[in-house]
């Protein structure tokens, strides 16, 4: 059983998932029981999320704390508790079955069954693109360039290092930068990032292809890349402010720039990081050349 996202860091459902008479919206996030909206609070959404992201794997309590809260965050271990009791509620009330199990000392597994219709569907969804083969190719792909969307079937006696993307434009988009000297919760930039990525995937941008770039102390551009999107973010107790810029690849021109901020939720930094990337996706989609 797996779900279309990165195997290595569960994060965001880029696609919708079916799975034991349910329907997982992954835009906007939403629990559906046929036609009828499960109440589900928001971050046991997200958690839901992470634990089919997770596929067979039991997903670690400190691993979800880090993820969802920070583990210096005061009654973390208290609030995860309480995320997993509200949506094992959410799926009994709603006339289901808990699927969520316990493993002792470890953390959490989801045991539904995704529908093997759906996930033979998305299994090709996310890919490792190599674009051509090229040293500079193949640079790229060492380290971690995804492909975010939809690519096509090589043609008869083709290899996918020579698959090309439909797309019209192709943007880069390198891990965001933190712009303080402190961090309030460490997975938050990273989050922001899949998050954004995901809200980017919309009809407004049919063509345009988002590709995730992985660098550690570096920023390597795609060579076919025509913009960069720079990500920045000021992280503060009482306000979070987020930073996005589309940079020309070629001269590092800044093409366009949009400034958002939002109240930092403590309690819970996702409804934060979502807001924030809901309207950055909105403004790129309504200013982009």
């Amino acid at each position: 059983m797996t779900a279309s996202v990165s195997a290595d860091e569960p994060s965001r459902l880029h696609e919708d998932v079916r799975f034991n008479g349910y329907l997982l919206r992954a835009r906007p996030l939403a629990l559906w029981r046929g036609d009828v909206l499960v109440n589900v609070p928001r971050q046991s959404l997200e958690l839901l999320a992470y634990l089919i992201a997770c596929g067979d794997r039991p997903a670690p309590r400190e691993a979800l704390i880090r993820r969802f809260w920070s583990m210096d965050h005061a009654g973390a271990d208290q609030n995860l508790n309480t995320c997993v009791k509200r949506l094992r509620k959410a799926l009994v009330e709603s006339g289901g079955e808990d699927l969520i199990e316990t493993q002792a000392r470890i953390g959490y597994r989801f045991v539904g069954t995704i529908d093997a219709q759906d996930r033979a569907a998305r299994k090709p969804r996310t890919r490792l693109v190599l674009i051509g083969a090229s040293a500079a190719a193949v640079a790229v792909v060492a380290v971690g360039a995804v492909y975010v969307g939809a690519l096509p079937a090589p043609s008869p006696g083709s290899s996918p290092a020579t698959v090309a993307s439909p797309k019209a434009v192709r943007i880069a988009v390198p891990p965001g930068r933190n712009l303080c000297d402190t961090t309030l919760f460490p997975m938050f930039i990273d989050g922001l990032r899949e998050n954004l990525i995901a809200d980017l995937q919309t009809p407004a941008n049919a063509e345009v292809a988002f590709l995730k770039i992985d660098a550690k102390e570096t920023q390597p551009q795609d060579p076919e890349a025509a913009y960069v999107l720079d990500l920045g973010v000021r992280q503060m107790p009482d306000r979070t402010i987020a930073n996005l810029s589309l940079v020309s690849a070629r001269d590092g021109e800044v093409i366009w720039t949009r400034q958002v901020s939002e109240p930092t939720n403590l309690a819970n930094y996702l409804d934060t990081q979502q807001r924030l990337s809901s309207r950055l996706a909105e403004a790129f989609a309504a200013q982009t050349p």
